[in-house]
């Protein structure tokens, strides 16, 4: 059998540019990555000023952004309530992680996770957060007191990384944390490149009493595959299907019927994204019992989300 080979080639020069020896590996690798994106068989030599490659310094920037903030400790915890709308339960709250930066500015995710992907970084990111939720559940009784639970996403990367679940399970039992006080949420559209260790995985967060939700549901070509061969208790339906969900017949036809199938399979639904009354009544009319959204509650330090009201 013959094989057909090509070489990608990327390529740094040495100048006064460089602040270290490492920047000049990091332009190199971002010069080569673009050498492949283009078609390959080519050499791609960094130009200071080049937009493509500017993307690239943009997430080295945001890499070592991301290594100084696992260091000094400038990630922080916010939260977002998860309402029950049937009034019966108190409300729920959805983790969100936010990085203050070197200068002081507090971002979101999107800014920083790209970064995070590409470089190998979430599994760090992961483990770090979980530690600072572990903590607040020691140091803060009002974790447990006032809400119903307390939802943590966990990146693709450690889902398929078996030594995250010998971090993870250890330190849940270590915490003495409620198993019904905490949940972890699972991204459809992040990337599983071990999709029978990630299911393993799941499996063993479920037998241990931890409730696992897919995250963003509807937003990628997976979900029902997710949903079929993940052992979850829930999903959180993408804000796409909630935007407008008063004024787009099409939303609602979606939306009624995933909410059929959650009651059909015992799974709890969770709307993301509301935003208005409007699409509050057409939930309610559909038989949806939690949302989160704008229209109830904006992001805001994990502490003061969780204070009595």
């Amino acid at each position: 059998r013959a094989f057909r080979l090509s070489v990608s080639i990327g390529a740094a020069p040495i100048d006064v540019s460089a602040q270290h020896s490492g920047e000049l590996f990091w332009r190199a690798e971002n010069s080569c990555r673009l050498a492949k994106q283009q078609g390959g068989a080519r050499v791609v030599v960094y130009r200071r000023g080049d937009a493509e490659l500017a993307n690239s310094e943009t997430d080295l920037s945001w890499g070592e952004e991301i290594l100084g903030a696992l260091d000094q400790g400038r990630f922080e915890l916010y939260a977002q309530r998860v309402m029950d709308l049937t009034d019966t339960k108190p409300p729920a709250y959805e983790i969100l992680l936010r990085l203050r930066t070197s200068d002081g500015s507090v971002v979101s995710p999107d800014r920083f996770l790209p970064a995070a992907r590409r470089y190998g970084l979430m599994n760090a990111i992961d483990r770090h957060v979980m530690r600072l939720v572990l903590r607040y559940f020691a140091d803060t009784p009002a974790m447990q007191q006032n809400c119903d639970y307390v939802a943590v996403n966990l990146s693709g990367a450690s889902l398929c990384d078996d030594s995250f679940i010998s971090f993870l399970l250890p330190a849940l039992a270590r915490t003495g944390v409620d198993p019904r006080k905490l949940c972890f949420e699972l991204t459809e559209s992040e990337a599983l490149y071990d999709f029978s260790a990630a299911r393993e995985m799941v499996g063993r967060l479920h037998a241990s009493g931890y409730r696992v939700f897919l995250d963003d549901f509807g937003n990628g070509f997976t979900s029902f595959h997710y949903l079929r061969n993940f052992q979850v208790v829930g999903l959180k339906l993408d804000e796409s299907y909630i935007r407008h969900l008063d004024r787009k017949p099409f939303n609602q036809a979606i939306v009624s019927s995933i909410a059929r199938i959650c009651d059909s399979l015992g799974l709890e639904f969770v709307a993301e994204g509301l935003e208005s009354i409007g699409e509050l009544e057409v939930l309610k009319r559909f038989g949806v019992r939690r949302a989160q959204g704008f229209l109830f509650h904006r992001p805001e330090p994990l502490l003061k989300a969780l204070a009595p009201r």
